[in-house]
């Protein structure tokens, strides 16, 4: 995992991306808006090299998933889902290569 960005826009609202890999090969660009309702909360995502599991893990809560949407066209495959706490309210866009669930993906991308 690769930390792209973790930026504070305005007071309690982040925005953070990050690179999923094998290796070399890029799997997943995970783009997310984070709003903090809490000023713990808010602290947390201060620190950059928290990951967002962390800070649900630290405010101890489970997020609800609630599924937007799902996109596939010749070169990706994205799907846009939220997750919430009491705490935090996160809108999550996850962008695929198209052919990430074919059995020779990685083998493709090293030759």
């Amino acid at each position: 995992v690769t930390v792209l960005k973790n930026e504070r826009v305005q007071p309690a609202l982040y925005e953070r991306e990050v690179l999923l890999a094998i290796g070399l090969t890029r799997c997943c660009v995970a783009s997310t808006l984070v709003t903090a309702t809490t000023p713990v909360a808010a602290r947390l995502l201060d620190d950059a090299d928290i990951s967002l599991l962390d800070v649900f893990d630290h405010l101890r809560e489970l997020p609800t998933f609630r599924l937007v949407s799902v996109h596939r066209d010749a070169a990706t495959i994205s799907r846009t889902f939220t997750l919430a706490t009491s705490q935090l309210a996160c809108q999550v866009e996850e962008v695929f290569p198209a052919d990430i669930f074919d059995d020779d993906f990685l083998d493709k991308r090293r030759s």
